[in-house]
């Protein structure tokens, strides 16, 4: 990462060396076959004010190499100036937010582990939840009946659909009710019966 005094320090220790190339040191002329880098270093390097100083040079990148060193390299938080601060959840909203993540995670795992029986690996299983979580679902309430139909749309393969149909299966066995509501849960393919 760098800095304001690695912007002030590198110029003045690229031409350290630079100065350092024996060419330039005995201040021979550009010659024709070299690159036009070489010769733009070289004419840099000839330009006025360039060739006297170099102690003093030598005396600014020690004292800037110096200051660089007593610079701190971390900066506390409560060090920066307000507008700069990171803003932090509060501890109770980071738990709750925490929950929701370890609710979720707990819910794909066991997602994983029903279709899991179906399928060879437990990767495989929550590859194939995620897909689940992403595809299409119809939503059909009957109040009459007090049910709510999830029909979800069939996936890429036949494999995986049949796999599909045995998660809805263990899904509407456990006749969830959904919340807030007496409404309960029924898991079906789109197509199916």
């Amino acid at each position: 990462m760098t800095g304001p005094l690695d912007d002030r320090r590198n110029p003045v220790g690229v031409e350290a060396q630079i100065r350092g190339h024996p060419r330039v040191a005995r201040g021979s002329q550009p010659f024709e076959t070299e690159s036009l880098w070489d010769s733009t270093r070289w004419i840099i390097l000839r330009a006025p004010g360039w060739a006297c100083g170099a102690g003093q040079r030598q005396q600014t990148l020690a004292s800037l190499k110096e200051l660089r060193r007593q610079t701190p390299r971390h900066v506390l938080i409560k060090d920066l100036p307000e507008a700069d601060r990171f803003s932090q959840l509060r501890t109770d909203k980071k738990h709750f937010v925490d929950t929701i993540k370890l609710l979720a995670y707990r819910s794909e795992t066991a997602l994983a582990l029903v279709a899991r029986e179906k399928l060879a690996r437990l990767d495989d299983a929550r590859a194939f939840i995620r897909q689940v979580f992403q595809s299409a679902a119809d939503l059909r309430p009957n109040h009459q009946l007090k049910t709510l139909t999830v029909r979800v749309h069939r996936l890429t393969t036949a494999s995986h659909d049949t796999v599909l149909e045995h998660l809805c299966k263990e899904l509407t066995a456990t006749e969830t009710t959904f919340p807030g509501t007496d409404l309960r849960l029924i898991y079906q393919l789109v197509g199916s019966g």
